[in-house]
């Protein structure tokens, strides 16, 4: 079901802003299924192994599973860090190739990265029919993160093209950190689940289930508004720019 979700709403979301890119954008559909793959193949291997490492720290330094600071850095440093980090490096190789491109074409190439992971995640845990998965079928929460970062990304290096120092800093926090919030406290509300059948421990389950849906939903929005408004954006980034 969580498959089913994902793919359905994958084309409701995620289609109409490449329709809509390849009418105004710079950039041609291979890079944007290049993209897809950076998020199938080495998106998920950076992530494994990165995470692996994380886990063996972890354990090192005694912190033990199912506890609070666990949750803690499991949501935010080990999935939220980690997963927007390897996605950031995935979309800049991609972007980085292009000659020249529009803030479309930024946001674009981003959440097809995302898109990619997203396909891989939800064939993985979709079998567990966590009301999560379904949460995150329904609004591709991976491909709305890389909407966000791209276009704070694409603001960052316009700031830079433009010599704005300050600006740029401040766009290329955003770009990671509004993600990151968004991404962790999704992923710690996730961990609260309580499995047991008390109508007190149904109620909060309920909760965290309206929260998730909440927290999402306004994910979904910045998103989506970002790529539609980024459409009439006629500023054009050149490879010449830096992009540090």
């Amino acid at each position: 079901m969580g498959v089913i979700l994902f793919f359905v709403f994958a084309l409701i979301w995620f289609l109409p802003i490449w329709f809509k890119q390849r009418k105004t954008g710079l950039i041609k559909p291979p890079a944007i299924l290049i993209a897809i793959a950076m998020g199938v193949i080495p998106a998920t291997i950076g992530l494994v192994s990165l995470q692996s490492l994380l886990s063996i720290i972890y354990k090192f330094f005694g912190i033990q599973e199912g506890t609070l600071l666990h949750n803690i850095l499991q949501a935010f440093l080990s999935y939220a860090v980690v997963e927007e980090f390897v996605k950031f490096v995935c979309g800049i190789l991609v972007l980085n190739r292009q000659a020249e491109f529009k803030k479309i074409d930024c946001i674009l190439l981003f959440g097809a990265v995302g898109l990619g992971y997203e396909i891989i995640e939800t064939l993985m845990f979709s079998s567990g029919g966590s009301f999560g998965i379904y949460v995150r079928g329904v609004f591709i929460a991976h491909v709305m993160y890389q909407f966000i970062m791209a276009a704070h990304y694409f603001e960052y290096r316009a700031a830079k093209q433009e010599g704005n120092a300050k600006k740029a800093k401040v766009q290329l926090l955003l770009a990671f950190l509004v993600p990151i919030l968004l991404h962790g406290t999704n992923d710690l509300l996730t961990t609260f689940f309580i499995f047991e059948e008390t109508e007190q421990a149904q109620m909060t389950n309920g909760v965290i289930n309206v929260l998730l849906i909440a927290l999402n939903a306004v994910g979904l929005l910045i998103g989506l508004i970002g790529a539609y408004k980024s459409v009439k954006d006629e500023r054009v980034i050149t490879k010449a720019a830096p992009a540090k």
